[in-house]
């Protein structure tokens, strides 16, 4: 939920991209918006800046959740960075989210998905010198992953079929 609501804060409070993604927005409190005739936000006494709007309730109890907001974000990022096993073929690597995530922007360059021939390139990229994977077993891995059968595969469906663990989308 909390991206969707960013999306609207950045429209009503006009907060620049950069600064959208560190809103902290706690769930389950409500969040108050006065707007004047032409619908642009009064902004309001407490208001926590960017924002034009309140929250409702104890100011200890809204900062308190605020804070966890910020803590799941942390940890969120920690995770991005952890080292995972990627298992290709009959070997195993260390690998961490941003190695694979630049093997996948490499071959996907502006893509959202990518191709079984892109894929096995990815894989290839990742063994660095390993025994390379066989067409089927690519073929293979592929279908595995492609949810929809649409023949293209996004970068989390790449890093489940490398390391065998869903990725967590926010």
């Amino acid at each position: 939920h909390g991206n969707s609501i960013r999306g609207i804060l950045k429209h009503l409070d006009a907060i620049p991209d950069e600064a959208v993604t560190e809103l902290e927005i706690p769930t389950g409190v409500p969040l108050v918006y006065q707007l004047d005739a032409s619908l642009k936000p009064i902004a309001a006494e407490g208001a926590v800046a960017p924002l034009s709007g309140v929250f409702l309730g104890n100011a200890d109890e809204i900062a308190a959740a605020r804070k966890a907001v910020a803590d799941q974000t942390k940890a969120a990022e920690a995770a991005e960075a952890e080292v995972q096993f990627a298992c290709m073929g009959s070997g195993c690597l260390l690998l961490s989210s941003g190695d694979m995530r630049r093997a996948f922007d490499a071959v996907a360059g502006d893509a959202a998905d990518i191709s079984t021939g892109e894929l096995k390139t990815i894989l290839e990229r990742l063994s660095e010198g390993e025994e390379a994977l066989r067409d089927a077993e690519v073929n293979e891995i592929f279908e595995m992953v492609d949810r929809n059968g649409d023949g293209r595969i996004d970068f989390e469906e790449v890093v489940q079929a490398i390391t065998s663990r869903p990725v967590w989308r926010s």
